[in-house]
Formats: C-alpha cells, sequence, structure tokens
C-alpha cells in the first residue's frame, strides 16, 4: 500500500533545503501573517495568506489553493488564478508570486500490498537526518533541519541548480516585460495627455467665442482646424492601446508603475467624449441656424469695420 507520509520541500528561499511532514487531508497554509498562516515568511512580496497545500494519499495528489494577489506559479510556467485550485503530483514545484521561495511536492513511494509494508521500511535509515514535523509544528518553531543524506527515493528529475537557473531566467525576463511596459505606459501617457488638452482647449475656446451657438460656433472651428484637430483623434486612440497594453504586461506591485496605464486609458477615453462631443455637435447643426449664425457673423465683421473706419 502506499504511504501516506508526504512532504514539501524547499528548494531555495528563506528555508532552502528543509523539509517538512504533511499530515494525510490537513491543509498547511504558507503565508506572512502568523494569525492566519501556519508557516510564516518574512518575505514582504509573500501575502498574508498566500497558499495552502494537502496531500490525498488515495490519488497521490496534492490540493494546492492560491488565495494571493501576486499569484502562485506551477514548475515556474503557469500563474494560478486567486481563488482557485490545482491538483498536481509529486516532483511538482510552486513558486510564491515574485520570490525565490521554490517549493517541491514530495509524494511517498508506492509499494505493493505484498510487502506489507510499514512506515518503517518506507524510509531508509540513511533518509533519517531530517527531524519530521507536523503543520502545527512548523509553524511554532520554524528553524526547520536541513535534510541529509539520501535523497533518490525523492529525486523527482528537477535539480536545484535547475530551478535555480529557470528562476533567475524568470526574473530577468519579468524585469524585462516590467521595463517594456513601463516605457510604453509612458509613451501612452504623453499621447493620451495631448489629445485630452488640445480637445479640452478647442471646447473652451468654442464655448468663450459663442456659447449660445455652440453648433455653428463648432462647424466653424472644424472648417479652420479640421486637419489638425482630426489628429487629435488618432493621439488618443493610440494612447488608449499603449495604456491598455502597459497595463496588461505589467508584472510589478508598485502602484506608481500601474497608475502610468489606468492615466493613459482615462486621459484617452476622455479626450475621444469630448472629440466626439465636438463633431456630433457640428454634424446635427441644421443648414439654416448655420447660414443665419454666418450672417450675423459677417454683418458684426462689417459693423466692426464701419466703426472702425469713422472714429
Amino acid at each position: 500500500m502506499a504511504n501516506n507520509n508526504a512532504k514539501i520541500k524547499f528548494l531555495s528561499g528563506q528555508y532552502a533545503g528543509s523539509e517538512i511532514e504533511l499530515t494525510p487531508f490537513t491543509a498547511i497554509v504558507l503565508g506572512r501573517n502568523p494569525a492566519v498562516s501556519n508557516f510564516v515568511f518574512s518575505n514582504e512580496n509573500i501575502s498574508r495568506k498566500h497558499c495552502s497545500i494537502q496531500y490525498n494519499p488515495n490519488d497521490r495528489r496534492f490540493a494546492v489553493s492560491d488565495y494571493s494577489s501576486s499569484g502562485t506559479y506551477i514548475n515556474n510556467v503557469k500563474r494560478m488564478q486567486q481563488g482557485s485550485v490545482e491538483y498536481l503530483n509529486g516532483g511538482d514545484t510552486i513558486k510564491l508570486g515574485r520570490t525565490d521561495e521554490i517549493i517541491q511536492l514530495i509524494a511517498p513511494q508506492r509499494f505493493e500490498n505484498e510487502r506489507g509494508a510499514s512506515d518503517q521500511d518506507i524510509y531508509d535509515d540513511d533518509d533519517r537526518a531530517t527531524q519530521k514535523m507536523s503543520a502545527s509544528q512548523a509553524a511554532a518553531q520554524p528553524q526547520l533541519t536541513v535534510r541529509g543524506g539520501s535523497e533518490d527515493s525523492y529525486n523527482a528529475g528537477n535539480s536545484e541548480a535547475s530551478v535555480q537557473n529557470q528562476v533567475n531566467n524568470n526574473q530577468y525576463n519579468g524585469q524585462f516585460v516590467q521595463k517594456v511596459s513601463c516605457t510604453l505606459g509612458t509613451i501612452g501617457l504623453i499621447f493620451a495627455g495631448a489629445a485630452f488638452l488640445v480637445c479640452l482647449i478647442s471646447l473652451i475656446y468654442i464655448l468663450a467665442t459663442d456659447a449660445q451657438h455652440f453648433a455653428p460656433a463648432c462647424v466653424v472651428y472644424i472648417n479652420n482646424w479640421g486637419g489638425s484637430f482630426e489628429f487629435i483623434a488618432v493621439f488618443a486612440f493610440v494612447g488608449l492601446i499603449l495604456g491598455i497594453v502597459q497595463l496588461s504586461k505589467n508584472v510589478t506591485k508598485d502602484a506608481k508603475i500601474k497608475n502610468i496605464g489606468t492615466v493613459a486609458i482615462v486621459l484617452a477615453v476622455v479626450a475621444m467624449l469630448l472629440f466626439s462631443y465636438i463633431y456630433m455637435s457640428a454634424a446635427s447643426c441644421p443648414k439654416r441656424e448655420l447660414i443665419e449664425y454666418g450672417i450675423g457673423q459677417a454683418g458684426e465683421s462689417l459693423d466692426d469695420m464701419l466703426n472702425e473706419l469713422f472714429q
């Protein structure tokens, strides 16, 4: 029969090389807050209640639940969604957020029923250098004994060196993506800000020119600045796209960097709304009102000319 004494081993991070034993069907919670976690970390990038691990001896699988905002990564490839549960096998690894805390899941060896193996038969004497701990004991005594002796029965094919290389590559890629996304977000913010300012100034100018005849004034303004004004719509659209890209590619928890994309999107949307309002007002202006407005403007210009001549 299968032994239920599954373990987790810390391949890197604060407790590198240490192991703890899992009690079957009992979840161990990993996190930064001792009030909600029974295995505590000091890394600020780990959530107060980051994730939990529970071993099921019936199917020899580990149920990993993610509660964090920074994510739990499976085998350095897949990021778990917050609130989701993944069922993993022995040898799989999980990484807590964007840290170097990598944990390997170790399932006990499978033995044939006819051997009648007891718990003492499962682990060789050479493998007893590690003091076995329950999840509650690990919380009360976080200083774990580093495992020594043979690890052949727990080898899942991933050495610590290869895992560490994956961590380094992952951190480098994350930093590169962060720099690119931050640059794109800044460019998007500039484009969106320029479009917003031009549209706002245009609206204020039209209202100051003749607020009582807003629609005809919009027609005159667009006629005078049509080419340049329409180009502002392109600026707003580019700012919107780059802001969205910045948010989708952003991998940092820094709120200031995240706000770059958010502000770019907001400014771009407002600029598009102002642009649309001016254009829709001009398009909906009746021809008769436009003609009367033009005649009125021409008459005022003529009166001004005559007043200047006879003063």
